[in-house]
């Protein structure tokens, strides 16, 4: 009896999983980029840990300058329970690419250091990512978050706030749409 998903054409419990990533170019970046791509789809679609976990491992091992990898690593060791290894990754995936804010912030160190009670370091994290972009929403949720574990209730809120106002800002890029024939029409947003 098989559960989950089940793609007829490839005997895999899911379509994103159909086999393609592991023949996906012949060289070695290709490779690294299948592996840690089927490591990602493992762990978030399959839920297979002990695949995930090979996926990602081959991945560095064929370029362990990858900080993708090491990111997405991370977030499949932090959801085994295993923090101190997820936050050794996230360190090398910060290493590699410290200007990245979705390394930085999005499940980067301040993920982490939020998900293993360490608030004062998260914090520290998300400042960081917001002194390279003050627009940067993800970041503005995570203080958020954890400003809210320490009690902080009303900094969390102002936080929260100004997150939803730069997306507001996202979302309205402009007042006018563009039909498909090329006439436009006043756009309406109701934001809440």
């Amino acid at each position: 009896m098989q559960t989950g998903r089940q793609d007829p054409t490839s005997g895999s419990a899911s379509p994103h999983s159909s086999g393609t990533f592991g023949t996906s170019g012949r060289g070695g970046d290709a490779r690294r980029v299948a592996h840690a791509s089927m490591g990602h789809v493992l762990h978030n679609y399959e839920w297979d840990w002990t695949g995930a976990e090979r996926e990602f491992k081959r991945a560095i091992e064929l370029n362990p300058n990858y900080s993708i990898v090491h990111h997405w690593y991370a977030h499949h060791l932090m959801q085994q329970g295993r923090t101190q290894e997820s936050l050794a990754e996230a360190r090398r995936a910060q290493e590699l690419d410290p200007l990245s804010l979705f390394i930085n912030i999005n499940n980067g160190l301040a993920r982490p250091y939020y998900l293993s009670r360490q608030y004062d370091l998260s914090i520290a994290e998300c400042q960081k990512g917001l002194e390279i972009d003050p627009g940067y929403v993800p970041a503005r949720i995570q203080l958020a978050l954890a400003l809210e574990q320490k009690g902080m209730v009303a900094e969390a809120i102002l936080q929260l706030e100004q997150a939803r106002n730069q997306a507001a800002g996202y979302a309205i890029a402009t007042d006018q749409t563009v039909k498909p024939s090329g006439a436009t029409t006043a756009a309406k947003v109701d934001l809440p």
